[in-house]
């Protein structure tokens, strides 16, 4: 498999979540990387100050970025 890459930053884990579920759906691999447990346990999916990176292997980027129609400029 290749190296994992960025796809999209997020200041809460419960929109990181969202587009993991539909990224998964649609057959690609994603991995989080932040925390995963607020200041409530892991239950929390409020902000978090350090933020939440969700990454896909390099030969699925180009898929996932249209998947989510994340603007790259």
């Amino acid at each position: 498999m290749s190296d994992w890459i960025s796809v999209k930053e997020y200041a809460m884990m419960f929109e990181a979540e969202l587009d993991k579920q539909a990224l998964e759906q649609s057959g690609i691999p994603v991995m989080l990387k932040g925390p995963l447990t607020g200041a409530f346990g892991p239950g929390f999916a409020g902000p978090t100050a350090q933020g939440v990176t969700l990454l896909v292997p390099g030969d699925r980027y180009d898929a996932a970025i249209e998947l989510l129609a994340v603007d790259e400029s």
